[in-house]
């Protein structure tokens, strides 16, 4: 799997690590450790050369958005430092500062209406699959849209949560404070609003919450 100089102390740790890792953070942690393991192999034929400028030079070559750069840094972070453990010299080098290098995409009306058009006339092909997507996708869709829910947040919310008289979702396990967000009206006023019967199918599906721990309780006002 490694075949750098660190080799050992690479499947070592990956070892120890993968015990407390979910799957998806074990593909990006053997990921990055194993572009370490190549960058070294290719450069290092001895124990004597992870210092400052080495590390200094490893982070340089590497690609990407700032986020992504601090994350892989991280994770060989933690491993410069079990090889410290290990009685091996290594270089910890600080986490570089992310840049917000985002760049969000503005949809206009027109892709807006098209886009809830084919929300509203989405065909089932399958009703064995999911017999409630034509409720569910438009629902989803317009909450995405009109409120700037999270798809988890909103795929975590279930009819406890759903206040129709006044409006109010509460939801679970949320980032922020409590906020309020004013009403919008999405295109194709015809499919804007649904009814009580559909609301309670699309939130009483047992499989829509996820089994991630409650935090806190927020109130999202709508």
């Amino acid at each position: 799997m490694f075949k750098s100089i660190y080799a050992d102390q690479l499947s070592q740790y990956y070892t120890l690590r993968s015990k407390n890792l979910s799957d998806s953070a074990k593909k990006h942690e053997l990921c990055y450790l194993k572009r370490f393991d190549k960058y070294v192999y290719e450069r290092l034929s001895t124990y004597e050369r992870l210092d400052e400028t080495f590390i200094s030079e490893w982070i340089s070559s590497l690609s990407g958005k700032s986020s992504s750069i601090e994350n892989e840094v991280i994770v060989i972070r933690q491993f410069l430092s079990y090889l410290r453990f290990s009685g091996k010299y290594a270089f910890i080098p600080p986490v570089p500062k992310v840049h917000e290098d985002y760049v969000p995409y503005i949809f206009s009306d027109a892709e807006l209406e098209r886009i809830f058009d084919a929300a509203d006339n989405v065909i089932q092909k399958d009703l064995k699959t999911d017999p409630y997507l034509v409720i569910e996708f438009p629902v989803i869709i317009r909450l995405l849209y009109s409120s700037g829910l999270r798809i988890g947040e909103t795929l975590r919310i279930d009819m406890s949560d759903v206040d129709l008289e006044n409006g109010i979702l509460k939801l679970l396990n949320t980032k922020g404070s409590v906020l309020k967000v004013p009403k919008k009206k999405a295109p194709r006023q015809g499919r804007s609003s649904f009814t009580r019967e559909e609301v309670k199918i699309l939130f009483e599906i047992p499989d829509a919450r996820s089994e991630i721990g409650i935090r806190d309780k927020n109130l999202l006002c709508l």
